[in-house]
């Protein structure tokens, strides 16, 4: 089994483990992270789960997960680490690598303290997105590091900033015209409810994974909101951030020349 195979594909069918008690009622199962009235079933904390990720976001931690429910395979999520396998999960991806981006050093003082002010610092820039996932909003998985995509445009936005929403129509024909070129599409929308961002989506045929973030994740990629674009290679490193998706094509082109 591979790393990446171990950290989302966690199954344990722990039977009377010491250190969780069972809750009355058990833990529930529920049809999504935003609505905790819509349960699908009660997991008890003997019961064989699977954690295939956790939703990026903010508040308790949602974990997207199938259970074995009295003979049946269900797939829903939880909330908190109530059972013994999100338990698990959570000290396996404590074990994993963080790669955190390169901040630059600031630069060195002039020699003559009054012939000129020192620079400020420039502002810490998006440099890799190795190790980025999340779930998306059909509740599947995305790893960049897991895509076999040789470019993946990664953009932060949100429904209610219309110069991103403009931008639609642009991704679209990008999608179209270099899918076959293995070039993948991310979206990471911020600002809007799970249903708003899958409304404004199948309104314009937005078809690509899309993940929810509070806006920690453009806050830990320190993501220049005007330039919320970012061109990935196949390590995921950054190698170009834009202003709109008008140039990204262009970053394409050179890509596809190998002059970038």
């Amino acid at each position: 089994m591979t790393r990446h195979q171990s950290f989302f594909a966690l199954t344990l069918a722990l039977a009377g483990t010491a250190g969780f008690a069972q809750a009355p009622g058990g833990l529930q199962l529920l049809a999504s992270c935003d609505d905790t009235t819509d349960v699908k079933a009660t997991i008890r904390t003997t019961d064989a789960v699977q954690v295939h990720s956790s939703l990026a976001g903010s508040g308790q931690q949602c974990y997207s997960v199938t259970a074995s429910v009295d003979g049946q395979e269900l797939r829903g999520y939880v909330l908190g680490a109530g059972h013994p396998a999100i338990v698990e999960y959570e000290r396996v991806r404590a074990r994993q690598p963080v790669i955190m981006p390169y901040i630059p050093p600031p630069p060195a003082p002039p020699e003559d303290p009054k012939a000129a002010k020192p620079a400020e610092p420039p502002a810490p820039q998006p440099v890799s997105l190795a190790g980025f996932r999340g779930v998306d909003l059909n509740g599947q998985s995305v790893d960049l590091d897991r895509m076999k995509a040789n470019t993946v445009i990664v953009y932060f936005w949100s429904p209610n900033n219309r110069r991103l929403s403009k931008d639609s129509e642009m991704l679209d024909y990008i999608h179209e015209q270099y899918e076959h070129s293995g070039v993948q599409i991310v979206g990471v929308a911020s600002g809007a409810t799970a249903s708003a961002v899958k409304q404004f989506c199948d309104q314009n045929e937005a078809i690509w994974p899309q993940v929810l973030d509070s806006g920690r994740l453009a806050q830990q990629y320190h993501v220049d909101p005007a330039k919320p674009y970012l061109v990935l290679d196949q390590q995921r490193n950054v190698v170009a951030s834009v202003s709109s998706a008008t140039q990204i094509d262009t970053v394409l082109q050179k890509r596809l020349k190998g002059t970038l």
